[in-house]
């Protein structure tokens, strides 16, 4: 956001020039958002596996109240987000293939986690983002992460 005038991603807005500077602030620091993009998808991972562990035995009194319905849906909404975001990163072109194939192992690894977690619809989006993703991608690895990653959202 430096630069931009902006404060808040909620204020970003679709002015071209703005997101263009964003653009080129992250790739920029390439190295240190690649790091940043790991660490938070590895945290959602978790967040994931937490969930997935808990929610198939909780008991259905918790399941029930309002205040924890929001709550998982706000982390499903989050999830959703963040996977989002770094589909929408990669598409960046000051980033190079070699920092779009170290981001595979994390996103990869989130596939099947969130497979389990989201909801349909919101696995359904991204998997469309990620097979539309692989289109603009000439990395035959990239394009193997990413489909990898939408496989694992399929309807099973």
């Amino acid at each position: 956001m430096a630069g931009t005038g902006v404060d808040d991603l909620a204020k970003l807005g679709n002015d071209q020039a703005t997101l263009k500077r964003v653009d080129e602030n992250t790739a920029a620091i390439r190295p240190e958002m690649g790091r940043y993009i790991d660490a938070q998808l590895w945290v959602m991972v978790g967040i994931m596996d937490t969930l997935n562990g808990y929610l198939p035995s909780a008991p259905q009194a918790v399941l029930d109240k309002p205040q924890f319905k929001s709550g998982i849906a706000d982390i499903r909404s989050g999830a959703t987000q963040e996977l989002d975001g770094v589909l929408t990163t990669f598409v960046n072109a000051g980033l190079n293939d070699s920092w779009r194939r170290e981001r595979l192992p994390v996103l990869v690894a989130a596939g099947p986690r969130a497979a389990t977690f989201l909801l349909p619809e919101q696995k359904a989006a991204l998997r469309n983002a990620a097979s539309q993703l692989v289109a603009t991608m000439k990395d035959p690895a990239v394009k193997a992460g990413l489909n990898s990653f939408a496989d694992a959202l399929k309807p099973r």
